[in-house]
């Protein structure tokens, strides 16, 4: 089960990486200016990260699987569309319905992760998850490449069909469909409030427009008053999720991640094409030494937290996060192999990092309010990845000698990680072993699977 949910899944984060490297060959296919392009991109994005929570919440209404069926359907269906585009316009639209299959479908895995497993199997369960995130980022960009120069660009999507179609049949055969025994409402309007703000705030981290960020602070407000008011009548974000010290300390550490990992991937890349001199594809490759280490190291996290607790683990991965930023932050001025020490320790605690904050958020959280949990962590996950990148390009903007100003720029990325550290240590250390499961169902007072006559 887990491993059809995986790989479907990964079907996205394929997808995603695939289109960035074939925007030059759409924009000579299809005329197109490369500002109308970037949309292509950008526009996926925007859809994902408004309906994230949305799509997470739906779930426990209507069961995790219901809505990862959908969703795939609505992301493969779009990627017909998208391969069959013969303008921009087009292509944006498709990829806007790329995303809202892409926001049903993400959420679930974890939700599913958190029905199917008790606490003491999650975290290697979690880190298959990151062995499969670290095959996707390491081979992404090459696959993408070898498609479009092979096939064409619209093989990116075409090839999605047959992909989507077996993730399909898969998931429908193998997983169950774990409901609530009590039939929930769904918060409408605090769904629409949270969508617009979310989508205020991606919009002025991709366009760095500061108004937009101000703009969300509005429907932001709402969203809060009215969830207080929906507190006894199923909103769309529980409070209790808030209150566990936990859920919100992993939260904000799942932001964080993705802002450095997104950081420090983009000033490295930046650096070894515009003052090292190495051509794209070739970057790309150094740049990929560091999740192809995180491969095998997330597989041993994922065991090592189910042993250990996932505390120690996490902050053991991000001091590696530290010294491998460290290391590039003193040797990116020199020539690029100098680099390769520092991102094989960075990608070393990419992989330890993948199991524990996942393992802990969901430890206390009950299996009616997974989805919405998962939605929210898949959401942060997201928008820590815009904040890396823009908050990177910020920084190099505003100076002049490159070399400098990207070492100066890993100042971003180690002020987070270590920030991140510190949240860890405040983090309550979850009982080791099977001693996990007993606790987290005594806590939460109901039991880590569903019962059988919720498994629909």
């Amino acid at each position: 089960m887990l491993w059809t949910l995986l790989l479907s899944s990964a079907i996205c984060a394929l997808d995603g990486m695939a289109v960035t490297v074939a925007i030059p060959a759409m924009m000579l296919d299809l005329g197109a200016g490369l500002d109308d392009l970037l949309w292509v991109v950008n526009a996926y994005v925007l859809a994902l990260v408004m309906l994230l929570v949305i799509g997470g919440r739906l779930a426990d209404l209507y069961g995790p699987r219901t809505l990862f069926l959908i969703g795939l359907a609505v992301f493969t269906s779009a990627s017909g569309l998208a391969g069959t585009a013969g303008g921009a316009g087009t292509l944006i639209a498709a990829r806007v319905l790329q995303g809202v299959g892409a926001a049903l479908l993400l959420p679930q895995t974890m939700s599913m992760v958190t029905h199917i497993f008790p606490p003491e199997r999650r975290g290697r369960a979690f880190g298959l998850w990151g062995v499969v995130a670290g095959i996707v980022v390491a081979l992404g960009p090459a696959v993408g490449g070898l498609i479009v120069s092979s096939l064409g660009w619209r093989w990116i999507f075409y090839v999605n069909l047959p992909l989507g179609g077996l993730g399909l049949v898969a998931v429908a055969l193998v997983c169950p469909n774990p409901r609530a025994e009590r039939r929930r409402r769904f918060d409408l309007l605090g769904s629409a409030l949270l969508a617009l703000a979310l989508f205020a705030v991606a919009f002025a981290l991709i366009e760095g427009r500061a108004a937009a960020a101000v703009a969300a602070a509005v429907p932001l407000a709402a969203f809060v008053l009215v969830e207080r008011t929906r507190r006894h009548r199923d909103p769309l974000l529980p409070l209790a999720l808030v209150k566990d010290r936990g859920f919100t300390l992993m939260t904000v550490v799942n932001l964080a991640l993705p802002a450095s990992v997104g950081s420090m991937m983009f000033l490295t890349v930046y650096h070894l094409q515009n003052a090292g001199g190495l051509p794209a594809a070739g970057a790309g490759l150094v740049v990929a030494a560091a999740p192809a280490v995180s491969v095998p190291f997330a597989a041993l996290s994922g065991r090592l937290t189910d042993r250990y607790g996932g505390k120690y683990v996490l902050f053991a991965g991000l001091l590696l996060f530290l010294a491998g930023l460290a290391w590039a932050a003193v040797t990116i001025g020199g020539p690029w192999p100098d680099l390769l020490p520092g991102l094989l320790v960075f990608g070393a605690g990419m992989g330890l990092v993948y199991a524990p904050p996942g393992t802990i958020a969901m430890y206390r959280v009950p299996p009616v309010m997974s989805g919405a949990a998962s939605g929210v962590f898949s959401t942060v996950t997201r928008i820590g990845a815009l904040i890396g990148s823009a908050g990177a390009g910020a920084l190099l903007r505003s100076a002049d000698d490159l070399t400098h100003a990207v070492s100066g720029a890993y100042v971003l990325p180690l002020a987070v990680s270590a920030a991140a550290a510190m949240l860890t240590l405040a983090v309550e250390p979850m009982p080791r072993g099977r001693a996990t499961g007993r606790a987290a169902r005594s806590k939460t007072g109901s039991r880590a699977e569903p019962p059988a006559s919720s498994v629909k």
